[in-house]
This record gives structure tokens, C-alpha cells and sequence, in this order.
């Protein structure tokens, strides 16, 4: 008899030791779901980086944006503000640019982008000469921030151009 009370204590401690075991796993799931949940609502939070904007003393707050001048909103990127603007949102390339924004991915809430007017674009001469590498692709994307605009590079250099696929470098192509 006493052997059967010692198997039966070893099992109770099995037993105790998988629930607890058991438990641990249940909750490392339920916080990494929690987790994953939280970090899908858009906010992110940086230590040392705050979403407030802190002006010093005597400066006081731009009521009105400029027509050119646009002031970041908490969850704004420069691809959500491409499209509300330009109705585009390749032209966060150009956003960018106009910005000299070293990294794209990093916009403070409160910080004033200076854009471009509507309708106008940085391809602000007439012509592009042609470089080693260029495809009417690559020159659209960087011109106009929209590669699908080659299209339009094209028809308006069909005398240079007989394959959009060959260009030559030298080649001065007039711009749309």
C-alpha cells in the first residue's frame, strides 16, 4: 500500500507540473495575440520620441495651412498624403524630395511638408537626355513619379523612339 501512495503522489506532481506548464503557454499566446491586436490599431510607440509637438515660448501655432504647405497628421504617410492631395500616390516620391527627407518612413506629427501645386510636377524642363541604365520606365518613375507614364514619353518621342524596349543613351527626348 504504501508503494500505491507514492505512484500516486509522482503522478498528482506530473499532473500539477503539466497544468502550470499548461497555463504559462496559454498565457505567452493570449499576450502575443494581444500584442499582435494592439499593434494593428496603427499607433506605434517609440521611446523617446513623443506625438506631441512642442513649440517654444512666444512661437505660436499655424491656424490655416498654406496652399502649398501641409501640416503631418498622427498616421499620415507620405503615400496617403501623395494620394489625398494629388489624387496620386506615387508622387510621395516627389513629396520627398521637395522635403529632403532622409528617411520616407519617418514623418512627426505637427512637422509642415512643403508640396507642389497640383498639377505641377518636378520634370520642370522640356527635355531628358538619355543615361546608361535609363528605361522610359525608370525616367517616368523619377520624372513623374508614376512609371506608367512612359506611355506618355513615348508617344510624344515616336520619331526617336521606334522600341520603347531599346533607347539610346544621348538620345535628348522631349517631355510631355
Amino acid at each position: 500500500m504504501k508503494r500505491k501512495n507514492i505512484t500516486l503522489t509522482s503522478s498528482s506532481r506530473e499532473d500539477l507540473v503539466s497544468m502550470i506548464l499548461g497555463l504559462v503557454i496559454v498565457g505567452v499566446v493570449v499576450g502575443l495575440i494581444f500584442n499582435f491586436v494592439q499593434r494593428r490599431k496603427g499607433s506605434i510607440s517609440v521611446p523617446g520620441i513623443s506625438n506631441q509637438l512642442t513649440l517654444p515660448t512666444g512661437v505660436e501655432t499655424q491656424k490655416e495651412t498654406k496652399m502649398n504647405l501641409y501640416v503631418v497628421k498622427k498616421g499620415d504617410n507620405l503615400w496617403d498624403i501623395s494620394v489625398n492631395i494629388y489624387g496620386n500616390g506615387y508622387k510621395w516620391i516627389e513629396i520627398a524630395k521637395q522635403n529632403n527627407l532622409v528617411n520616407a518612413d519617418i514623418l512627426a506629427v505637427g512637422q509642415e511638408l512643403s508640396l507642389l501645386p497640383v498639377g505641377v510636377s518636378s520634370a520642370s524642363s522640356g527635355e531628358y537626355i538619355v543615361k546608361s541604365g535609363d528605361s522610359l520606365w525608370k525616367i517616368s518613375t523619377n520624372l513623374y513619379s508614376d512609371g506608367f507614364r512612359w506611355v506618355d514619353i513615348w508617344n510624344q518621342n515616336r520619331g526617336l523612339i521606334a522600341n520603347p524596349n531599346l533607347i539610346e543613351v544621348g538620345t535628348k527626348l522631349a517631355l510631355p
